[in-house]
């Protein structure tokens, strides 16, 4: 008897260490769809459709909805529900995506869908029947995903035809059910290609979530029609070119490059910032805009008709579009998540003062314990004949001086609970245009049990991060819940030990920050111009970023106009004309620069560094990572301390720090003829699997500011692209000089002839020049393209060639 109640004590010890759900037997039959047709593309927010059948009597309680957006991310949805007895109900929602790992996980497949009878909080998991452990059908990376929205599918099928970087196209019929009311649902599509179809008659909600997918980074194809601004509803920003006529482009143009058939659209032009970036002769056929971390292309055709479908060129017209429309790189090895890119943003929301112990402080207590303490201790004793007194003296002063180090250290954490929210946000050329980018809180918890961050921006989609990625799927499902149907984000964490942080990261969209007004231009060798700052904010350490240089403001108040007179850097044009370059982030805080960049220092911030360390962590990534952001212009950046998310813990904002990067791009206004000279660092080249072959890019440096590749065994093209201001017809372009660092026997470096259509082979030299007919090697897309053939038996790590151009802007800008 004895023997039984030991064991029945060990397992009772072992039920509360690993806690089990209950089951309970119920007629709640469940129904899941996920994505279009079941097709979602990992690491990436898709819709999910539920259905719930009750065969039984009324049933309330949570519908709980597991995500794992990466492997350092994960959390459950949670959707009140009530059934009726026999009724039927469809929940439909949007989660942040799901990777592969848990889709293999164990023998047997765990459920995605779950639902709690009284609550996930207090009530009891009940056993679903159905396909509640169904799981979605990942799409390859290696295919552009285009959902076309569209009443006439068939009339765009032949994109199935187009090749995207050598690679086909995974082209989805999107139906109306199929756009969700959340922005990040529609993360699976690479582009929305919208044909067709009104979408005035999608629902307020929805329009909303498009309009918010674009500016958090998503794109937006779509042809023209008469009455073309209706059809669009809410989205008139999205219009760039208002039709008034259509008419055959063969009539306005003789001996075209497209088919006969095809018909355009006389009109007016909607938005003076976009671009042209396809012509027949000289009649503009596709319009292109950045919108936020997004973009938007307007076709000014109709792309059912049936010319396009036959017509041989069609997949050479749509490669330099869908290069514009689209950044991603379907011939990388891997794909980093998300949130896998934003780890730089992680650490600065995790920096906490009380996270960070002095080293001189310790260094100290060390000295004076060991050295100081101890020798004078012994002397004192010694002359006053009092040794027998040091068994207490010596262990009271340890604890007296671990009680003080203890104190100091944890004197922030005591306090309370805090809070870190810190945001990139990029405004719109177009200023008063709401904000777009990504924003992080961290909370230090200073006590045990359940912590919920929430925030009441409607535009913030926060997703919680997990440490030291935990394969056990119960653990991860219950690692925090994610409140459905409020406004903003409202995310629990469960189980959150003493002292511990936790972190929320996401993207934040359509922030009204106000407005800047920036009135710049070069004259002679000098930037001069106005700085209005119209934001309801301060903007601190505000500089001027372009090319290699950064011009510093300084502090830039409230209504404040600030007069800028900054000399021109090297007396170089382009160093006011490119985007800023991936170095520029240590002349604006160099001290921290170098601290980091010095091995012998390492990563030891102390405490009175760390608000500098912190702005210059985000000014990196916001130069460095094109994964996440694209910034191809100068820009005018300052950092905000007030509160933006503002985000509660448990219902209140106490111990909150605010740290927000906000940048503007800047368009230089040109009144003189400027000698420019664009060098390497006023490049950001891009690197893709040249059309028609094949290759794999196992590490594209490129993204991440760096300038070595891998690449396999294949033909690939780099792109340099010129700033738009930079005109070949009209101003003179003197040399082009190339720099070929990486040369051998496997490696073949050839130059794209704008002219002559060809491939022009490069000699195994280390400096290539072009003195003569200079203009020829600029496309019409006003870039440069050097192709690299790698041979077939060996795989290559090469340093990206280097680009020089020296030319002279005219004078005549029109």
């Amino acid at each position: 008897m004895r023997k039984f109640m030991y064991f029945m004590l060990i397992a009772l010890l072992f039920s509360f260490l690993n806690p089990t759900t209950t089951n309970a037997e119920t007629n709640v039959e469940v129904k899941v769809e996920y994505g279009v047709d079941n097709k979602v593309q990992q690491f990436k927010g898709f819709p999910v459709r539920v259905q719930l059948k009750n065969n039984g009597e009324y049933i309330k309680g949570d519908l709980v909805v597991f995500s794992s957006p990466s492997y350092n991310a994960s959390g459950s949805y949670v959707v009140p529900v009530e059934i009726g007895a026999g009724e039927t109900k469809t929940v439909e929602l949007s989660v942040k995506g799901m990777n592969e790992y848990f889709s293999y996980y164990g023998n047997t497949p765990p459920n995605f869908i779950s639902f709690y009878e009284g609550g996930v909080e207090k009530g009891k998991e009940i056993k679903l029947k159905g396909n509640a452990s169904a799981k979605p059908r990942y799409l390859g990376d290696n295919r552009l995903v285009v959902g076309v929205l569209s009443n006439n599918f068939d009339a765009v099928n032949y994109f199935k035809l187009i090749r995207h970087q050598s690679e086909p196209i995974e082209l989805l019929n999107v139906s109306a059910d199929n756009i969700p009311t959340q922005s990040f649902g529609l993360e699976m599509f690479d582009v929305l290609l919208v044909h067709d179809f009104a979408v005035s008659t999608l629902t307020s909600e929805q329009q909303t979530a498009i309009k918010q997918w674009v500016a958090s980074g998503g794109s937006v194809i779509y042809d023209t029609k008469i009455g073309i601004s209706n059809d669009l509803g809410e989205l008139q920003d999205f219009l760039l070119f208002q039709p008034s006529n259509e008419v055959a482009l063969d009539t306005l143009v003789e001996d075209g490059s497209l088919p006969s058939g095809i018909s355009t659209f006389t009109g007016q032009v909607s938005d003076e910032t976009s671009q042209v970036i396809a012509k027949d002769g000289d009649v503009p056929l596709v319009y292109h805009k950045s919108i936020g971390l997004g973009k938007v292309t307007q076709v000014n055709s109709n792309l059912g008709s049936d010319a396009w479908k036959d017509w041989e060129h069609l997949n050479l017209w749509w490669r330099a579009i869908l290069q514009k429309a689209s950044s991603k790189n379907v011939n990388s090895y891997h794909h980093p998540s998300f949130y896998e890119n934003l780890y730089e943003l992680t650490s600065v929301g995790e920096s906490f003062p009380g996270s960070i112990i002095s080293v001189p402080l310790l260094i100290g207590a060390f000295i004076l314990y060991l050295i100081v303490l101890i020798p004078i201790l012994y002397f004192i004793l010694h002359k006053k004949d009092k040794r027998e007194h040091a068994w207490w003296i010596i262990p009271t002063i340890a604890i007296m001086t671990s009680v003080m180090i203890f104190v100091i250290g944890a004197k922030d954490r005591i306090a309370g609970t805090q809070i870190n929210e810190s945001t990139i946000l990029l405004m719109n050329e177009d200023s008063s245009q709401p904000a777009s980018g990504v924003g992080i809180v961290s909370i230090l918890t200073n006590s045990g049990g359940a912590y919920k961050i929430s925030t009441e921006h409607e535009g913030v989609d926060l997703f919680p991060i997990v440490y030291g990625y935990d394969n056990n799927f119960e653990t991860a499902r219950r690692h925090a819940y994610i409140q459905t149907g409020v406004q903003g984000t409202e995310i629990t964490y469960n189980n959150v030990d003493y002292w511990s942080i936790r972190t929320a990261l996401g993207k934040v969209q359509s922030v009204q920050l106000g407005d800047m007004n920036v009135d710049l231009g070069i004259e002679g060798e000098k930037i001069v111009g106005t700085v209005e700052n119209l934001l309801p904010y301060e903007l601190k350490d505000a500089h001027l970023l372009a090319g290699s240089s950064a011009t510093k403001l300084g502090d830039i108040g409230i209504g404040e106009k600030f007069q800028v007179n900054a000399e021109l850097t090297q007396k170089n044009v382009a160093n006011a004309l490119t985007a800023p370059t991936q170095f520029v982030s240590g002349r604006v805080f160099p001290e921290i620069h170098k601290k980091m960049t010095n091995s012998y220092y390492g990563t030891n911030i102390e405490k009175d560094e760390l608000e500098e360390w912190r702005k210059y962590q985000m000014l990196s990534m916001l130069l460095n990572n094109n994964q996440v952001f694209s910034v191809d212009q100068p820009i005018l950046i300052g950092f905000v301390h007030q509160s933006i998310l503002e985000p509660k813990v448990n219902g209140k904002s106490e111990n909150s720090t605010s740290m927000h990067l906000v940048a503007i791009p800047v368009k230089m206004k040109i009144d003189e003829v400027g000698i420019f000279n664009m060098k390497e660092e006023h490049f950001s080249p891009t690197i893709s699997v040249m059309e028609g072959e094949r290759g794999t890019i196992y590490h594209n440096g490129l993204d991440y500011g760096e300038q070595f590749i891998h690449l396999g065994p294949g033909s690939y093209t780099i792109q340099y692209q010129l700033p738009d201001i930079i005109n070949k017809e009209k101003d003179a372009i003197n040399e082009i000089k190339l720099k070929l660092r990486t040369r051998n026997e496997m490696i073949e470096y050839f130059l794209f002839n704008s002219k002559t259509n060809e491939l022009e082979g490069l000699p195994n030299e280390h400096t290539v020049k072009i003195d003569s007919n200079v203009e020829e090697y600029i496309n019409e897309n006003n870039s440069i393209q050097i192709m690299v053939k790698i041979d077939p038996s060996t795989d290559s790590e090469i340093t990206v060639p280097a680009i020089e151009i020296e030319g002279e802007l005219n004078n005549d800008r029109n």
